[in-house]
């Protein structure tokens, strides 16, 4: 009985404010409930059929996954780089370590403004240093081709930090004598990092691609700072489409209909990476 005493407060907090929210948000979904009129009437499917068989929804849909996958590969890669350049003896090592977590603790409103101060098209930097270079100036987040990539940039930017630490954590868990007994074998670096390095990471990689594919599914606040879902739709995502449904036009029927098929989309994404990458060597027993 103590045992579930000291459990009480836990699942009093989840209950409230998870498995209540979660249900209401099924039940609302059946609704045409509109903070505008007030109006409460059930509905059955027709806001998921509204919903799918909307052009925007799918829009969102791409746009979120392209974003997702392109960020994910983005962490992983520069993730993992940045431990192998940290994981070294070096004097004052600490420093290097401290300056590169930096972007992950500052918040996303001040990397965005600072992102867009860099991009503006006339007094950014980036565009003063294509006019010194006699080049012609861009606008960056205005173009539908490139607004949607330099937000999947600047999100690795701010969170390639964060990731490397669990990279580097695994690194120095890595026996020496394994490497000791490739280099005596006569294994090359590329092949002491493919045949010994990169098997020992795997379970490192696993929950490095599921919480920064998750974190990237959940996208908004730069979103919303950087290009309100623009230029074109370009940048409209799930949570932004979700957002301008529920608070914008005030359908919170609607709205939670695509919170609903959100979290359907994010468990199945989950579900297919881990059965994808549980294969790896050392990752199945994650």
């Amino acid at each position: 009985m103590i045992g579930y005493l000291f459990l009480l407060p836990f699942l009093i907090h989840f209950s409230i404010f998870k498995i209540y929210p979660l249900f209401s948000s099924i039940y609302i979904s059946f609704t045409n409930w509109s903070l505008m009129t007030l109006k409460s009437d059930l509905v059955g499917f027709k806001n998921y059929s509204d919903v799918l068989s909307e052009p925007l929804f799918f829009t969102a849909v791409k746009n979120t996954l392209y974003y997702s996958v392109f960020c994910a590969a983005g962490v992983v890669v520069f993730g993992l780089a940045m431990a192998l350049a940290l994981n070294i003896d070096l004097k004052g090592i600490g420093i290097f370590r401290t300056a590169y977590y930096i972007p992950v603790v500052v918040d996303w409103v001040i990397v965005a403004t600072v992102w867009m101060f860099l991009l503006d098209p006339s007094f950014g930097l980036i565009n003063y240093l294509l006019r010194t270079w006699g080049m012609n100036t861009h606008q960056f987040l205005q173009d539908p081709n490139e607004a949607l990539p330099i937000i999947t940039l600047s999100s690795i930017w701010k969170g390639v930090g964060y990731y490397a630490v669990f990279y580097l954590a695994g690194l120095q868990d890595i026996p020496d004598s394994l490497l000791e007994a490739a280099k005596i074998d006569g294994a090359t670096k590329w092949q002491r990092f493919r045949y010994v390095i990169l098997p020992h990471l795997a379970p490192v990689s696993l929950f490095v691609v599921i919480m920064a594919t998750i974190g990237a599914l959940k996208i908004f606040s730069q979103i919303y700072i950087m290009t309100k879902g623009g230029p074109a739709r370009a940048t409209t995502t799930i949570m932004y489409y979700f957002y301008e449904v529920a608070f914008g036009y005030m359908k919170m029927g609607k709205g939670a209909t695509i919170a609903v098929i959100f979290t359907v989309f994010v468990f199945v994404i989950i579900l297919i990476q881990r059965k994808v990458m549980g294969k790896m060597s050392g990752a199945s027993g994650l």
